[in-house]
């Protein structure tokens, strides 16, 4: 809040750009991607900082396009991966009770989320419906890989809210995993996945979830983000001055709106 007038300073935009693969293009095309944000990269451009593979999970597989993704580690650059968007498992036995084989999409599902997670790369975008198996290994890593969560995106996509008429609050309590995560503190940031279609911002994410899982205490959502400022591809010292303006910028309004309030760690 700026002194005296009563009106919210926002912190200026930090822009920065990760070159984003389409699944169902080939190797070819994700190597152009890949060795032009590694010529940006090495020309000093600071605003590319990483490759990301999304796009229609039937399409195409991570071995595939795998090298495009080893180029930029091996150049320093950072690499996000979308998974978990299908089943990794479900119920296989049969009406006999006699196991039964998984379908064709869960089977390929499977084994190509098993292939990202054995990548290892900097961020997981979504991964909503890994197995319990992947879940526990993820969470007992000593370095846990952060996910990109998509509050909304993920309602409407797996249609949580369809028995709710539609109510965004209810629907996200449905959500397979983010309740799991808040409770162990598993690293996560609150995102927007695409803000036209599903017609959100960081702001309505922020709020949703405050809402859904009624976060009283207004330091638990101020945490999430203040946390995933760890996740950012950039430099630690980029990071601490992040981390001090956000915590600053909270501060001043909480003392300005709330009458202040205590941080908890």
């Amino acid at each position: 809040q700026n002194a005296g007038s009563g009106q919210i300073v926002r912190l200026p935009l930090v822009p920065r750009y990760i070159v984003s693969i389409n699944r169902a293009e080939p190797l070819q095309y994700a190597m152009e991607h890949a060795e032009l944000a590694i010529q940006l990269s090495k020309e000093g451009n600071k605003y590319v900082v990483g490759l990301d593979l999304s796009g229609n999970p039937l399409k195409n597989n991570f071995t595939n396009l795998e090298p495009a993704f080893q180029s930029v580690r091996n150049a320093g650059l950072k690499t996000s991966i979308h998974c978990g968007e299908l089943p990794c498992d479900a119920d296989t036995t049969d009406n006999d009770g006699a196991t039964a084989d998984p379908s064709p999409i869960i089977d390929f599902a499977l084994k190509d989320t098993e292939k990202i997670l054995a990548f290892q790369p900097d961020r997981l975008g979504h991964a909503l419906l890994l197995t319990d198996d992947m879940f526990r290994t993820l969470e007992n890593s000593p370095h846990r890989i952060p996910i990109e969560c998509c509050p909304t995106s993920n309602v409407m996509t797996l249609e949580l809210a369809t028995h709710y008429q539609g109510d965004l609050v209810s629907g996200l309590r449905m959500h397979p995993r983010l309740q799991k995560w808040l409770d162990i503190g598993y690293p996560i940031s609150l995102n927007t996945d695409d803000p036209g279609i599903f017609n959100t911002s960081a702001s309505d994410e922020l709020i949703l979830v405050t809402e859904a899982f009624k976060m009283c205490d207004p330091w638990k959502i101020t945490n999430i983000v203040v946390d995933s400022v760890s996740h950012t591809f950039q430099s630690d010292d980029f990071k601490n001055d992040l981390r001090e303006n956000i915590m600053n910028q909270v501060k001043g309004l909480s003392e300005g709106f709330l009458g202040g309030f205590d941080l908890i760690s």
